[in-house]
């Protein structure tokens, strides 16, 4: 596995323009992000890597997007694909979809030896997602070096008693992985595990392992023990064993990104503690 890791929602700088013509207005989105890169080939495996994005969106009068991407992995120069239809989404923000595509360079000459199909992508105002097949081999989820998961589901069960679900409507979760280290933090806000616990605004789990195997555009992460942090201070009273977790940045086109998730369970004071979170609202 390729050790160039980073990972899912850190703030996308952006720089929002917007200019009066003769009787139009124009709404100019630019924005730049390191955006990471599960590749996962037909033959089963896979890798993460970090490429630079450019996306420029115009939001009025029939709304677009331009996308120029810097993977070294993939071609020496930086392509670009232009002029992608954007359509308004309530749910899922701005959404955007090609079946193929042939990227130009900053020249605007076609690159023959790129080709993208089957690309599906999405701005939600604060992240911007988007996969597509290479070369008709070769999935490509892609996503900013830090995502939040805002719908979650926390229960704990403690030795003789009843599980203890927590109101999932205010926890949010954050997961940002070391290029260098391949190791994930896990910053989780407004949680408690147990009735009798305060709740914390925000305490992180350091360092936690990726595996070194990626099925698909799943992401494992382990660690025996962790002792969490909260507001930089370690905490060995919380003490965490047996951390395991799935990241799932879907490939599934049909939904775009509602069923991005992560889900996993741990071991805190005596209690086994389950949780599972989705980027997105979950669909009823």
């Amino acid at each position: 596995m390729k050790k160039t890791i980073l990972l899912l929602l850190a703030t996308i700088p952006v720089a929002l323009t917007s200019c009066l013509g003769d009787s139009e207005m124009s709404n100019t989105m630019q924005l730049n992000a390191e955006m990471v890169q599960i590749k996962s080939t037909a033959g089963g495996t896979s890798s993460l890597n970090t490429a630079s994005y450019y996306f420029e969106m115009e939001l009025a009068n029939s709304p677009y997007i331009n996308i120029r991407i810097s993977d070294k992995d993939i071609s020496q120069v930086a392509f670009n694909i232009q002029g992608l239809p954007l359509s308004v989404s309530n749910n899922l923000g701005y959404t955007f979809h090609a079946e193929a595509v042939t990227p130009v360079d900053a020249n605007g000459t076609p690159l023959s030896n790129i080709e993208i199909t089957n690309l599906y992508g999405q701005y939600t105002g604060n992240t911007l997602d988007m996969r597509y097949t290479l070369n008709g081999s070769t999935q490509i989820v892609a996503f900013p070096d830090g995502v939040t998961y805002s719908y979650n589901e926390v229960t704990t069960v403690a030795p003789d008693t009843d599980p203890y679900k927590y109101d999932e409507s205010r926890v949010s979760m954050v997961y940002r992985i070391n290029a260098d280290s391949a190791l994930v933090d896990m910053t989780i806000s407004n949680i408690r595990f147990v009735s009798e616990m305060p709740v914390m605004q925000s305490m992180t789990f350091p360092s936690i392992k990726i595996e070194p195997s990626i099925t698909g555009t799943f992401i494992e992460l382990k660690a025996d023990s962790i002792i969490p942090e909260i507001s930089n201070t370690p905490y060995p009273s919380y003490k965490i064993t047996d951390f395991s977790a799935t990241m799932n940045p879907s490939f599934n086109a049909s939904s775009f990104f509602r069923d991005e998730n992560v889900s996993g369970t741990f071991k805190c004071m005596g209690m086994d503690v389950s949780f599972k979170a989705q980027m997105f609202a979950p669909a009823n």
